[in-house]
């Protein structure tokens, strides 16, 4: 995502699920760059934060209920 030129705000986000044992792991990465970080940070840094952990909670919980009900997760 930019906002502008990439010098002003430049986001990335990678995730990735990559097999773990008999588990999955989750990872996701969001970077940003430019000069309006650090206000975008003080301003949306937390609720950003709680955005993407309600993601991760969500997403988890979505692939634990589908594997207990025996299906597939998708």
């Amino acid at each position: 995502m930019h906002m502008g030129h990439r010098a002003l705000l430049c986001a990335n986000r990678w995730q990735l699920l990559e097999p773990v044992g008999a588990g999955t792991r989750y990872t996701t990465v969001d970077r940003f760059s430019g000069l309006l970080v650090p206000l975008v940070m003080a301003l949306y840094g937390g609720p950003m934060q709680h955005g993407f952990q309600q993601m991760a909670d969500a997403l988890k919980a979505r692939v634990e209920g589908t594997l207990a009900a025996g299906g597939a997760a998708g």
